[in-house]
């Protein structure tokens, strides 16, 4: 339950209405960043020490599933550079990704004769990575760093601004590494969309969606926004599955890990069923219209 005496939060920087108290986590529709957050704003040097102890080492699990996934991420990577081939102008290829992770999306592009870089924090998945021989950067974004290596066609971002304390300025530092008409890719998860509000509504879930690890709660509308008002125009909406249709359907993997991996794997299945064919883009792009899908797919031109 909210609490009631106090419907908003202020600060110097942040002012919203409480939208939402889990797990003593309190996340508020801030005025002034036009975009969901917690509240307060973690210090980074608390940021800092939550991340060391948590990402750095990822979980026994992490590579066998993995290894499980491959195919099904390569299908979806190769989906990724197909646009990205459709879209960029010129004969430039150049790549980076920001939390490149295990390193198999770089590879996928420098098997294409894609000029690709990553940064990766994780000490686990940067030794994983440099078994792919593709070049990463073992730390968090770098600014001065990426710069070194030039102007980028691409810059991807997948699951990294929900945990970024100032996603504003960070992304001010991206556009000034894109080339002219370069793309800005972001996949970050849809929280508060329309089938999580019939969940929480008609059915009783909680806000699950909610993690301590994530800072901003970011939507299709929301996000467009702020991209917008960086002066960065987007081309293309798409989806991933709506995880939430199986919640809908009686299949709570919510409190239940173990039938959460069989829904991924029938998610996979659906995926690569309709791979090569023109119905995925196209359910991915309703889902998109929408405002569905477990994680937006926002795809943005630099001027």
């Amino acid at each position: 339950m909210l609490n009631k005496n106090f419907p908003f939060k202020t600060s110097d920087e942040h002012c919203g209405k409480v939208i939402d108290e889990y797990k003593d986590i309190t996340v508020i529709d801030c005025e002034n960043c036009g975009y969901k957050h917690v509240f307060p704003i973690p210090e980074q040097h608390d940021l800092d020490k939550f991340y060391e102890k948590e990402f750095r080492h990822v979980d026994s699990n992490y590579f066998k599933r993995l290894e499980e996934d491959l195919e099904w991420l390569l299908m979806t990577y190769e989906r990724y550079y197909d646009l990205f081939e459709q879209q960029c102008q010129g004969n430039s290829k150049k790549l980076l990704e920001i939390g490149s992770g295990s390193g198999h999306f770089l590879k996928c592009g420098k098997d294409r004769n894609w000029d690709v870089m990553g940064f990766e924090p994780s000490n686990i998945s940067y030794d994983y990575s440099k078994t792919l021989d593709v070049n990463v950067i073992h730390g968090n974004f770098d600014l001065e760093k990426a710069k070194e290596y030039g102007k980028y066609d691409v810059i991807f971002m997948r699951n990294v601004i929900e945990h970024i304390s100032n996603p504003i300025a960070m992304l001010k530092d991206v556009k000034t590494l894109l080339n002219s008409n370069g793309l800005l890719f972001i996949v970050s998860p849809n929280d508060y969309n329309p089938l999580q509000d019939i969940l929480k509504k008609k059915l009783g879930f909680d806000s699950f969606w909610i993690a301590k690890e994530h800072i901003n709660y970011f939507n299709f509308e929301s996000m467009k926004n702020l991209l917008k008002k960086l002066d960065l125009i987007v081309i293309k909406t798409s989806a991933t599955f709506p995880m939430e249709f199986f919640l809908l359907s009686g299949q709570d993997y919510v409190s239940n890990p173990v039938l959460g991996r069989k829904c991924h794997d029938m998610r996979k299945k659906f995926e690569t069923s309709l791979d090569e064919t023109d119905l995925l883009d196209s359910f991915y792009k309703f889902s998109a219209d929408q405002d569905i899908g477990r994680h937006f797919i926002i795809i943005a031109r630099n001027k």
